[in-house]
């Protein structure tokens, strides 16, 4: 559980108030739902193996494949941030519950129309890219998309 806690000040003939404001969320790594049977990570380098990474660390149940190219998928594999990696998109999305597209911007509006046209049905789909207004106006944009899109970030990088 994260809490968050924000202190707010008001002045009014000089005094100072201080109103104490508490709102707690749920972890985001605890809305992993754990029926989930398969996770695809597009893209395995450095953040995308990081979520892969993380994703074993926490005993996440799911078989966890990657899509790169193979001595990406080869090093990823060796440190253990996913459990098999193909060379197809298609191959890592079909049957996956969880896809998380660790890729360029460019890369993501790319590929984004296909994966959520061809995921299975009630999949979600998230990215870590930088940019946001794009891809969700992309993802908007779809007839009949079967997967949900959930626009991520991954904390880093100058883009926005």
């Amino acid at each position: 559980m994260i809490k968050f806690t924000s202190e707010h000040s008001a002045s009014s003939g000089g005094a100072s108030h201080h109103n104490l404001d508490e709102m707690s969320l749920p972890d985001t790594l605890d809305l992993l739902h754990a029926d989930f049977r398969k996770a695809a990570i597009l893209g395995v380098g450095l953040i995308g193996g990081s979520v892969g990474l993380r994703m074993k660390k926490m005993d996440y149940p799911a078989t966890i494949v990657g899509y790169d190219r193979q001595e990406v998928l080869d090093e990823a594999i060796m440190r253990g941030a996913i459990d098999q990696g193909v060379g197809d998109i298609s191959e890592a999305v079909v049957g996956a519950d969880l896809i998380v597209l660790a890729m360029s911007v460019e890369e993501v509006e790319r590929v984004l129309p296909t994966v959520l046209r061809t995921a299975k049905a009630g999949a979600v789909v998230t990215d870590t890219a930088g940019a946001k207004k794009a891809l969700c106006e992309l993802a908007q944009s779809l007839e009949n998309p079967s997967a949900t899109y959930v626009g991520g970030h991954p904390l880093a990088g100058s883009r926005s």
